[in-house]
């Protein structure tokens, strides 16, 4: 009788672990992974595959070629064509405008963005394991796996704009893989309602050709024949820099801004000269605002030319000060393939062909390395120790630093000598910051001392993956000399 009794205690105990093992123990991250990986099958070395999509954004093609570790993606929707990739270890873009460029990685001297990763099984909005990888506002990646198969269901990526879900409704044979064939791809807050499918992925049907760096396009802004320099037709008002553009019949003044990735032009104005808007989708930056795809046949700066220019419409109506109503910001895509001198002291910007660019001969100048993977160069600043690898090089923003959250959250030492709170303006509109007093900022070898800077409260401005922007206020004490393509900046102190 002392055996069974001990052998039932002992069946119980063990049935009990089991029942508590499967109710309580949740597979690793890792865990997960491994099993969508292996639920997949094995990726071919060498592959071709082709998604169409329809939808809010229009009709869409997207092709990626992979070859060993080289990987060449493209994509095109309606007349617009932009590429990316990786080639021999180096990652590259092309933008619609034809223009390639080479995606730096950080110096890695910075405290990086903590990511906490969590596992949990949830039953809302589906049955699912959920891999969660979020940041300290919340921002990152959840991943839904399914519990049976171990297939990644659905995606939810929350990020400035909101949250955009990708749920995957049909899975299919490739070759020996097993793939999303149908998803859909939606954002309330951005007004997007894409659906795609995977017509074909195809092992063995990439070739070294096929994977290689595209080359840029074009030549976007000409010169006259015969012409190897141009001063731009501008004024400078407040230490902000408007160059004169004319578009067709209508002349107006854009801001030249190297923290522009692109060309924009404002929306209302556009329409109003008759350019037509595609494709809107919600962005933020400042605030909340629509970004549309404008198309604009010719562009004339001065002598200077450009024709069929890819630019986005935007929202600049609190742009301005001092008389002057912008209408346009002139960045990456203006100043990739030019040398540029920025003279505040005289109030003249000089520019020639990249090729023709000469940097300034010798001290005192300073010569900087810039990272111009997103088309906004980007610098590393110091502030009191604290490093910040992504501080983007203005000469549209009106002040001398600012911080955005990205910065603040990782260094809330940094901000001690508090002056008050302010206002201010940017794409979408105003946001709120506080004003501090640095003892000192140092831009490689200079070292700036009693600087007024901004903190941009955490709300729902500039929440992106950058630190902050050194400002027009400090680079007028130089003569700038912009050398995109050789990836350098060159300042020369006028004071």
């Amino acid at each position: 009788m002392r055996v069974s009794v001990a052998l039932l205690f002992l069946l119980l105990a063990a049935y009990a672990t089991r029942a508590a093992v499967g109710a309580d123990t949740l597979p690793t991250a890792k865990d997960l992974r491994d099993r969508a990986l292996a639920a997949a099958g094995p990726a071919p070395p060498d592959y071709r595959e082709t998604v169409i999509g329809t939808g809010s954004l229009g009709d869409t093609k997207a092709v990626t070629y992979r070859s060993g570790d080289d990987v060449r993606r493209t994509f095109d929707r309606g007349g617009y064509h932009t590429e990316s990739g990786t080639y021999h270890g180096e990652r590259w873009r092309q933008d619609a405008n034809g223009l390639t460029l080479v995606v730096a990685d950080d110096p890695g001297n910075a405290v990086k963005d903590p990511i906490t990763t969590t596992v949990a099984r949830v039953t809302q909005p589906l049955d699912a394991y959920v891999i969660s990888e979020l940041n300290a506002r919340g921002a990152g990646m959840r991943t839904y796996y399914d519990p049976t198969t171990f297939r990644a269901v659905r995606e939810e990526r929350v990020n400035a704009t909101g949250t955009v879900v990708t749920t995957y409704d049909e899975f299919g044979q490739f070759g020996t893989r097993t793939l999303p064939v149908r998803w859909t791809v939606s954002s309330k807050s951005s007004s997007i309602e894409m659906h795609y499918q995977r017509t074909e992925s195809v092992a063995n049907a990439a070739t070294n050709d096929d994977v290689q760096e595209a080359p840029t396009r074009r030549s976007l802004v000409e010169f006259p024949t015969g012409v190897t320099g141009v001063d731009l037709p501008l004024r400078i008002v407040n230490n902000v820099i408007y160059v004169r553009v004319n578009i067709g019949q209508h002349g107006a003044d854009f801001v030249l801004d190297t923290g522009a990735s692109g060309i924009a032009i404002d929306s209302q104005y556009a329409k109003s000269i008759g350019l037509t808007l595609t494709d809107a989708t919600t962005e933020v930056v400042a605030g909340r605002f629509t970004s549309y795809d404008v198309l604009v046949p010719e562009m004339l700066i001065g002598p200077l030319r450009m024709h069929d220019i890819a630019i986005n419409g935007i929202s600049m109506e609190a742009f301005g000060s001092a008389g002057v109503k912008p209408v346009g910001l002139l960045g990456f895509d203006f100043l990739a393939q030019l040398g540029v001198t920025l003279d505040y002291v005289h109030g003249k910007v000089h520019v020639v062909p990249a090729a023709a660019f000469t940097p300034p001969a010798g001290p005192p100048a300073y010569e900087f390395d810039v990272r111009l993977g997103n088309g906004v160069p980007m610098v590393t600043v110091s502030v009191a120790g604290a490093v910040a690898e992504r501080v983007m090089f203005d000469t549209g923003w009106s002040g001398q630093v600012a911080f955005f959250d990205y910065f603040t959250r990782r260094y809330p030492g940094a901000f001690r000598n508090y002056l008050g709170q302010v206002g201010g303006h940017g794409v979408g509109g105003e946001f709120l910051g506080d004003f501090y007093r640095f003892h000192d900022v140092t831009l490689g070898p200079v070292r700036f001392e009693d600087v007024i800077g901004m903190r941009i409260a955490p709300s729902s401005s500039y929440l992106y993956a950058a630190d902050g922007v050194i400002g027009n206020q400090l680079l007028a004490l130089f003569t700038i000399s912009l050398d995109y393509t050789g990836g350098r900046i060159y300042l020369t102190p006028t004071k």
